[in-house]
């Protein structure tokens, strides 16, 4: 008489493939979750600056100035400066290193251009975050944080 306790060699490898596709597909829609995740942690902090930007010129105006914030001449209530010029005022914080980083791709975002414009009807400040060596704002940050 033959002993049937155990499982066949053909029924374990059907458990195995069948656990591996089950892994397979846990693994894909973690990292797309995690992706995700990294795009609006990305957005939020834009989002942030810009904000944080904003309220902080409402109480300090004087920095809206070429000997502020500005980095080329205030035009028709407009000027630009640097994300790392506004960490350095101390608007926002550094992530490490003295830098800005983008929690997408890890790039320095140090060096993009932050358009402030000065609304003098409303009295209020509004700025845009803008890509580096590009003049388009982004407004939905999606060319930044992918």
């Amino acid at each position: 008489m033959k002993n049937n306790k155990g499982f066949t060699f053909v029924e374990l490898l059907v458990v195995i493939a069948l656990l591996s596709i089950v892994l397979i597909l846990t693994i894909s829609q973690v990292q797309r979750v995690n992706n995700n995740s990294k795009i609006k942690l990305c957005k939020n902090k834009l989002s942030l600056i810009e904000e944080s930007l904003n309220l902080y010129l409402d109480n300090n105006r004087d920095l809206f100035s070429n000997s502020g914030l500005c980095e080329e001449e205030l035009v028709s209530n407009i000027c630009y400066t640097s994300v790392l010029k506004i960490a350095e005022q101390g608007i926002i914080d550094y992530d490490k290193n003295k830098n800005i980083i983008n929690p997408v791709n890890n790039k320095i975002l140090n060096d993009y251009k932050v358009k402030i414009i000065y609304d003098s009807g409303n009295d209020k400040f509004s700025s845009e975050i803008q890509k580096e060596n590009e003049t388009v704002s982004d407004k939905n940050y999606d060319t930044i944080c992918g």
